[in-house]
């Protein structure tokens, strides 16, 4: 079971610690050799925006979920995954935050 700490801020599970959430753009590896990246400093536009993620993926990402961050509720896509970034899209330009798996 994952555990937070209201006075760290961290998160456990079991004897894993994983990052501090509020990070801007971090990385931890799980123990079956997965990694999940996430950050809040992004970008989406209707043209497209390159997005990197904090350390490239050794074989593949292979999901990505962004979403928007604000107020303005406009919904956000992603496309051209790769090991070092994916390309996220919105009506009009909002930052994002998102979560990437991979290995």
């Amino acid at each position: 079971m994952l555990f937070r700490s209201r006075a760290t801020n961290k998160f456990t599970y079991g004897a894993f610690v994983l990052p501090d959430p509020s990070t801007a753009n971090t990385y931890f590896g799980l123990p079956n050799n997965m990694i999940v990246q996430y950050g809040n400093a992004g970008t989406a536009s209707s043209a497209g925006t390159a997005n990197n993620f904090p350390e490239a993926f050794p074989n593949a990402c292979q999901i990505v979920i962004p979403v928007q961050i604000g107020t303005t509720h406009v919904s956000v896509s992603y496309s051209g995954t790769t090991t070092t970034g994916f390309v996220a899209y919105a009506a009009s330009t909002v930052s994002i935050a998102y979560i990437a798996i991979g290995y």
